[in-house]
């Protein structure tokens, strides 16, 4: 895989929560999100090739919300060819934590394999979203066409609201 399809912004931010770090060198993927969440919410879980992320510290109380915002198609190399455009998020990185070395590290890098990899802590190989269609049978169908039944490993989320009774709102 190619730079421009691997490096991606990877950001936390969280006033309270995450300390106002800026910028780290420590090299992430993908991979690495679910089990720092899990850190975050003090839930035990299992990543089959991520890790919580030590400069994400656990929270005393777990945060009433985390979001995941993914910004689809816009790796690095967008960031670099457009400077000016995007002043926000430019200006959280120094009230939180931006990793400079963050990368999809799996390939290839589409949707549904990055996805998957982003909510179960586990590369394409181990969750089976290895591409953005399958052939089943005699048909080709889109990855998400039949939602997560293709999916090998559970998601953080799924877990983390079956050990919770329901209660979290997940989506």
């Amino acid at each position: 895989p190619w730079d421009y399809l691997q490096d991606v912004p990877l950001l936390w931010y969280g006033p309270g929560i995450v300390p106002a770090v800026g910028s780290v060198d420590t090299p992430v993927t993908l991979a690495d999100i679910a089990p720092t969440q899990a850190k975050m919410l003090g839930f035990g879980f299992d990543a089959p090739d991520g890790h919580p992320l030590a400069e994400i510290p656990k929270p005393q109380t777990p945060p009433p919300l985390i979001v995941t915002l993914v910004w689809d198609a816009g790796g690095r190399s967008v960031l670099d060819a457009y400077p000016n455009d995007w002043p926000v998020l430019k200006s959280l990185i120094d009230k939180g934590v931006w990793f400079d070395h963050a990368s999809v590290g799996s390939s290839p890098s589409i949707t549904p394999a990055s996805h998957a990899t982003i909510g179960t802590g586990a590369f394409p190989m181990h969750t089976g979203q290895t591409d953005a269609e399958f052939r089943l049978g005699k048909n080709l169908v889109r990855a998400g066409a039949l939602g997560p039944v293709l999916l090998m490993e559970p998601t953080l989320a799924d877990l983390y609201d079956r050990a919770m009774g329901n209660e979290p709102l997940v989506g």
